[in-house]
C-alpha cells in the first residue's frame, strides 16, 4: 500500500513546465453574475425600443422598398418580410458604381434633406443590408448582432451618437422626416414622426449596457447578451512501465467551475477522483482516491492583452484505499495523505483552449501527462 499511494501522489506532479498549447475559439467572457444580470437587462431595454420604434425598425428591414406592398421579397429570399409598405410605391435596384455598389442611387431623388455628416458634407440614404435587420430579433440575437457589427463599445456608442460621423441616419430619425424633400413630400402628407424617446435618453440606455459590461464590450459576441458558464477541465495520467511493474492512474476529467468578480478575477473549486491499478511482480494491485482542487486568478482584457492568468491548487489530502492480491498474501488499506501542490499557467482565454503538459521524470518508466481545457457550460 505503502507503494500505490506514493504512485498516485505522483500523478498531481504532472502539472509542470514543458507545455503544449492547442487552438481554441471564442473568447471566455470574464463577467461576474451581477454583471452579466445587468447588462442582459440593459440590452433589453435597447432591443424593445431598436425592434419597435419605427425610425429605427422600418430603415433595418421593417420597410423593403423594391417589393409591392409588404411581405416576403420573391427576388431575395434572405430579405426579412416587410412590414410596412414603402410610400414611394417600388423601387427599382440603380446601383452607384461611386458607392462600391452598396447604395441605390434613385433613393436620393426623394430622401434628399438627410442630417448632415458631423464635417458638414452630405449623408446618403440607404437601408440596411439584410444581416443588420431588426425584423422578428429576440434581445439576445439583436443583442449579439450589434456586438459582432460594431466590433467594440466605443463604435456602438459612437453609431448611437452620429452613426460615428459616416451617414448620420441618427440625427435624421430623429428629426423625424425619414430626410425625404419637403418640396415632393410635404408635411402635410408625410408629417414628421420623431422617435419615443430623446436621443438623450437613446444615449443613455447605451452607455448603461456599457457599463454594465464594465466600459467597454468584453469575451464572445454572446458576452453581455446571454448568461454564461465556464469550467477548468482538468484531468491527468501518469503510467510506469518497466519489467517488474505494469501501472497506470488515471484522474478523469474534473469541470472546476469558474465563477467571475466584477474586477475579473475568478475562482472555483471541484474534486478529482483517481483510479489506477496493474501489476507489480507477481501481485495486482487497485487503488481508488480523491482529492479536492481549487482554481483561481484573474481575466485580463485590455487593448494590450487577453489572457487568463491561473493557479491550480491542492485544496485536501489524498484520500487513498487500495488492496492488493498477491500469490502469498492479499490485504488492502485505507489512509490520508497530504502533499502541498500549487501550478500556475496562464492561457488565452478561448473556449476549447487545451493546455498539454508533460513532466519529466528521473525515471525513463514513468510517464505523467496532464491535459487543461476551458470550457463553456450550456446555461438554462
Amino acid at each position: 500500500m505503502k507503494f500505490l499511494i506514493g504512485f498516485i501522489l505522483f500523478t498531481t506532479a504532472a502539472l509542470a513546465p514543458q507545455p503544449e498549447q492547442q487552438p481554441a475559439g471564442a473568447p471566455v467572457c470574464p463577467l461576474s453574475e451581477s454583471q452579466t444580470k445587468e447588462s442582459v437587462e440593459a440590452f433589453s431595454r435597447i432591443a424593445a425600443f431598436l425592434t419597435k420604434e419605427p425610425r429605427c425598425v422600418n430603415c433595418h428591414g421593417g420597410v423593403n422598398p423594391y417589393i409591392d406592398g409588404t411581405g416576403p421579397d420573391p427576388d431575395d429570399a434572405n430579405a426579412p418580410p416587410s412590414s410596412v409598405e414603402h410610400g414611394g410605391g417600388k423601387m427599382a435596384h440603380e446601383k452607384d458604381s461611386a458607392q462600391a455598389g452598396l447604395v441605390d442611387s434613385g433613393c436620393a431623388n426623394c430622401h434628399s434633406h438627410m442630417a448632415p455628416r458631423t464635417n458638414g458634407s452630405p449623408s446618403v440614404w440607404m437601408t440596411a443590408p439584410n444581416f443588420l435587420s431588426f425584423v422578428a430579433k429576440d434581445s439576445p440575437t439583436l443583442c449579439m448582432q450589434i456586438k459582432r457589427s460594431s466590433g467594440d463599445a466605443k463604435h456602438f456608442l459612437g453609431h448611437v451618437k452620429d452613426d460615428n460621423g459616416g451617414n448620420n441616419f441618427t440625427d435624421t430619425s430623429y428629426n423625424g422626416d425619414r430626410g425625404l424633400d419637403r418640396s415632393m413630400y410635404p408635411e402635410s402628407e408625410v408629417p414628421s414622426q420623431k422617435p419615443a424617446i430623446s436621443h438623450a435618453e437613446l444615449m443613455r440606455m447605451g452607455q448603461d449596457w456599457v457599463n454594465a459590461m464594465g466600459g467597454q464590450f468584453k469575451g464572445d459576441q454572446e458576452c453581455g447578451c446571454v448568461p454564461s458558464s465556464y469550467s477548468l477541465r482538468f484531468s491527468a495520467e501518469t503510467v510506469i512501465h518497466d519489467e517488474d511493474i505494469q501501472y497506470k492512474s488515471v484522474m478523469p476529467a474534473l469541470d472546476i467551475p469558474i465563477k467571475f468578480d466584477d474586477d475579473g478575477a475568478f475562482h472555483g473549486q471541484g474534486k478529482a477522483d483517481f483510479q489506477s491499478g496493474g501489476v507489480a511482480g507477481d501481485c495486482a494491485v487497485q487503488a481508488a482516491a480523491n482529492r479536492t482542487f481549487s482554481v483561481s486568478g484573474n481575466a485580463i482584457e485590455d487593448e494590450n492583452e487577453h489572457s487568463m492568468r491561473f493557479s491550480l491548487k491542492s485544496e485536501s489530502p489524498f484520500n487513498v484505499s487500495g488492496t492488493y492480491q498477491c500469490p502469498d498474501a492479499s490485504g488492502g488499506d485505507s489512509k490520508s495523505i497530504w502533499s502541498d501542490g500549487t501550478w500556475p499557467f496562464t492561457l488565452r482565454g478561448e473556449v476549447g483552449e487545451v493546455l498539454l503538459l508533460q513532466m519529466p521524470s528521473p525515471d525513463p518508466a514513468v510517464t505523467n501527462s496532464a491535459r487543461i481545457e476551458v470550457v463553456k457550460k450550456e446555461t438554462k
